[in-house]
């Protein structure tokens, strides 16, 4: 059960590969004093932009697998493991005693926030979205949380929090899938993956990173992009827009963050992920 291992969320190939056992160590005793005082701060932001200044500089691993680039095409080994987060849940720990000795929760252990639990489910790595389909139902239905949609995304990162109460059940069993055929409607949230026609967020952000190219090089297209992000994923969003603007020659994490928290506030709520899209037609993204 091999994962990468990412110093920052912007990094886009892996420093290292650790696996499970590691990264079950690193949770329950802290990266260094640094990672400790980082993540017990973020516990206390008192807002989401003080959070999220936070959680960047926390480190970050791939729960899935490996890969040398971050993306689909660089996806190497599935780890035959899943995250599952869940935002804003209403008595975390009641909750995290709940769901830790559920028969399908591997790791379970509180998100860097304090306000979220993220559960690790072992599955069967070739059938990654039907397990992801099939355990959101199943913890909806179980304990009434609501998994993010976005873990779909087999090289989706996860921040590494400081958890000294992360429990392991070893007793932890391989999720079952979802049959196509008999697949019930997916649980649809504001933060969930969106899609145009065909094509998903992740497949189109795949597609973008895959071709390397810049779409963000007009800033009015850059600024159209970040309100198409922020209007349809909300935070969720923030992740991707650092992916699109990385391959501006004078990226700057900063910048990018500003510009989307700004967006966020704005909200101009009629720009689309079509926006994107089309830009990225524009600049010769194959997208099919």
């Amino acid at each position: 059960m091999e994962i990468a291992y990412f110093p920052t969320l912007y990094e886009t190939s892996a420093s290292k590969v650790i696996d499970i056992n590691q990264l079950f160590t690193l949770i329950r005793e802290g990266i260094d004093e640094e990672h400790r005082q980082n993540c017990l701060k973020a516990k206390t932001a008192t807002n989401k932009e003080e959070l999220n200044k936070i959680k960047r500089r926390l480190p970050c691993v791939m729960i899935s697998g490996t890969c040398s680039s971050r993306n689909l095409q660089g996806f190497k080994q599935h780890s035959n493991l899943i995250q599952l987060d869940f935002d804003h849940v209403s008595d975390v720990h009641h909750k995290f005693h709940q769901i830790k000795e559920d028969k399908y929760s591997f790791l379970s252990f509180v998100s860097p926030s304090g306000k979220g639990l993220k559960v690790i489910n072992i599955i069967d790595g070739n059938k990654h979205t039907e397990s992801f389909e099939f355990l959101a139902n199943y913890y909806h239905e179980m304990y009434q949380i609501k998994a993010d949609q976005s873990c779909k995304d087999k090289t989706r990162l996860m921040f590494i929090p400081y958890d000294t109460n992360i429990y392991r059940n070893d007793s932890a069993i391989q999720s079952k899938v979802i049959k196509r055929e008999t697949q019930k409607t997916p649980l649809q949230y504001r933060s969930s993956p969106r899609s145009v026609g065909d094509i998903t967020i992740e497949t189109l952000i795949h597609k973008i990173e895959s071709s390397k190219k810049d779409i963000t090089s007009e800033r009015s297209d850059w600024i159209k992009i970040a309100f198409a992000l922020a209007n349809e994923l909300n935070e969720s969003g923030r992740e991707y827009f650092h992916r699109i603007s990385q391959f501006y020659e004078n990226y700057s994490p900063a910048e990018v963050d500003k510009t989307y928290s700004y967006c966020l506030r704005a909200n101009k709520g009629k720009i689309n992920l079509g926006t994107i899209y089309h830009i990225a037609k524009q600049h010769q993204v194959m997208l099919f």
